[in-house]
């Protein structure tokens, strides 16, 4: 009871307190502003803060749009490049199979040429049959030598029979029928001749001519009459006589005309039976009977009128002439062309065959190799445009990222310790 007597006139002594003073005013209208600016700096702190927050989340947002965006073109180059990647498997694909296809061929012509070498033997046995006939209708038309003909055909006939081909066996048959003709045809030893025509037309230079006959009897006159005594009037007479014979010729044209005893003259009448001799020769390879007679005669005829017909050398040359001359050479030589023009005509079927074969080959062959190149070409049409779209839309993902990336450091906000 005490304590509330004591505090019940509290009151009245604080309404009778004096007014504060003017320093505690002032304390307080500064206490006040102090409160206001601190409220104000507080004010303009987080709005500038929320200001820059909002900068900065629309940074982030158009980081996010370009990241977006980025992210859409790195996906149109990722799908690009799968394209790109199964483009190059396709054609990895085709590449295999034009192996695969060329690897068939290598072996079909591996294959092939197996079959030619097996068949090349065969192949030279023909050619040399071909040649050994083709040789012996040459040796029987140019040079009219039945031996080398038959010597040939029967060679052409032992080849045919190691080849061992029932398709040739016509040509033996047409081979023994002409071997048959050869065999019935006259046979003249056409070497022989020629080399003893030969023969004679060398020992024409040793022959004793008229001419050396008549030099030796005069120069053995003169020997005589040198050997005498001779008067010196007689010598000069005779001497003169000599000189107006040799200086004067008086031609008597019912007589035959002798020969001059000039060195000339002995060459010339040489020569030409030499030529004589060298035309029968001629003839001999010609077949010609009627020239070969003349010239034999002729020759003949040159070396009794222009040789000594009684001298040992001129007498032998002149039986051999004759021997010469009653030789036939003309002879019908019978026609051996048909075995050569069936083995031609079997050759050339052969080889018609061989290329028929061939063609279908290369034809199978080509095909699956077109067929290839135009699957490759067809690939390689689509790669291209496919890759420009590549490069394009890479070239646009590196100007996005180049255009983000710049933005961001443009908008980037500054940190709140450093405005602080």
């Amino acid at each position: 009871m005490t304590e509330n007597a004591q505090s019940t006139p509290k009151p009245a002594a604080t309404k009778q307190a004096k007014p504060p003073s003017s320093s505690g005013r002032y304390s307080l209208i500064l206490l006040i502003i102090l409160c206001l600016g601190a409220i104000g700096a507080a004010a303009y702190f987080f709005w500038d803060r929320s200001n820059s927050q909002q900068q900065a989340l629309m940074s982030m947002a158009k980081q996010q749009d370009a990241l977006a965006q980025k992210l859409r073109s790195n996906q149109r180059v990722l799908e690009g490049l799968q394209v790109a990647m199964g483009s190059d498997q396709k054609q990895l694909i085709a590449h295999q199979n034009q192996l695969s296809a060329l690897e068939t061929q290598a072996e079909r012509q591996t294959a092939q040429l197996l079959r030619l070498g097996g068949d090349s033997r065969k192949d030279w046995l023909i050619a040399e049959v071909e040649f050994l006939i083709r040789l012996a209708n040459q040796r029987l038309g140019i040079e009219q030598d039945v031996v080398a003909s038959i010597s040939l055909l029967r060679a052409a006939d032992d080849v045919l029979n190691e080849l061992d081909e029932p398709k040739f066996f016509k040509v033996r048959e047409l081979i023994a029928e002409e071997l048959y003709l050869l065999d019935s045809t006259q046979n003249v030893d056409v070497e022989a001749l020629y080399a003893q025509l030969s023969n004679l037309s060398k020992k024409v230079k040793g022959l004793t001519s008229n001419v050396e006959v008549v030099r030796e009897t005069s120069a053995a006159s003169v020997s005589n009459a040198s050997a005498k005594d001779e008067p010196r009037v007689e010598r000069f007479l005779r001497l003169m006589k000599e000189s107006f014979l040799q200086a004067v010729t008086i031609q008597r044209l019912d007589q035959q005309v002798a020969a001059l005893n000039t060195p000339e003259y002995d060459t010339y009448i040489r020569r030409y039976l030499q030529l004589s001799i060298e035309q029968a020769k001629l003839a001999l390879f010609r077949n010609d009977q009627e020239v070969y007679h003349l010239e034999l005669d002729e020759a003949i005829r040159w070396l009794n009128e222009q040789f000594a017909s009684d001298a040992a050398d001129v007498y032998a040359f002149k039986n051999t002439l004759k021997n010469l001359r009653d030789v036939t050479i003309a002879r019908e030589m019978p026609d051996i062309s048909g075995s050569l023009a069936t083995v031609r005509q079997l050759v050339k079927n052969t080889y018609q065959e061989k290329e028929s074969v061939d063609k279908k080959v290369l034809t199978a062959s080509s095909g699956q190799d077109l067929f290839s190149a135009e699957t490759e070409s067809a690939e390689q049409k689509d790669e291209p445009s496919g890759i420009r779209v590549n490069e394009d839309e890479i070239e646009l993902a590196e100007d996005t990222a180049t255009e983000t990336d710049s933005n961001k450091t443009e908008s980037e906000p500054p940190e709140v310790g450093s405005d602080q």
